[in-house]
């Protein structure tokens, strides 16, 4: 009986050693919300306004449009619909706030002046995910080029990010 015990055991930690971690996820799900802070291109310090969306598994969604605020030129800056994003690699330690953080990548980005397209379509930009005390997301996408362009972005959105 004792061997038959030990088999099982094995058995059940060998089955749960093969199983995939969980993917990370946003929640809720099928809820555009806005994603709002900070972002610059080309230097030019701007308050970027995104429409976010988790969809399906939560795994993913997609972003845009969106729209800036602020001095100079910030106003004619505008990002199209049609951006997607995936997550991978969760943390759960990581983050500013060690409450938990994923990897990114967003694909798709447009980036419009004055209505003209002017950088390159934006593929495979890395970007951060993480928990904050605040209760929310804090989205960031480190400095980054994209052709002759330079963008970076540190925003906020209402999702909750689980393992």
């Amino acid at each position: 009986m004792k061997y038959y015990a030990l088999i099982g055991v094995a058995a059940f930690a060998a089955t749960n050693m093969a199983v995939p971690a969980y993917a990370q996820t946003l929640s809720p799900t099928g809820v555009v919300t806005p994603a709002s802070g900070f972002a610059a291109l080309n230097g030019n310090p701007c308050t970027l306004t995104l429409d976010v969306e988790a969809t399906g598994s939560g795994s993913g969604g997609n972003a845009g449009p969106g729209s800036n605020t602020g001095s100079g030129i910030c106003p004619l800056i505008t990002i199209d619909s049609g951006a997607t994003f995936t997550l991978s690699n969760w943390n759960s330690t990581g983050g500013d706030d060690g409450i938990g953080s994923a990897d990114g990548s967003l694909s798709n980005l447009v980036v419009r002046v004055n209505g003209t397209q002017s950088c390159p379509t934006g593929n495979g930009l890395g970007f951060t995910v993480e928990n904050t005390l605040a209760g929310d997301v804090r989205i960031v996408f480190p400095v980054t080029m994209l052709g002759t362009c330079q963008v970076e972005a540190d925003l906020n959105a209402a999702f909750t990010l689980n393992p």
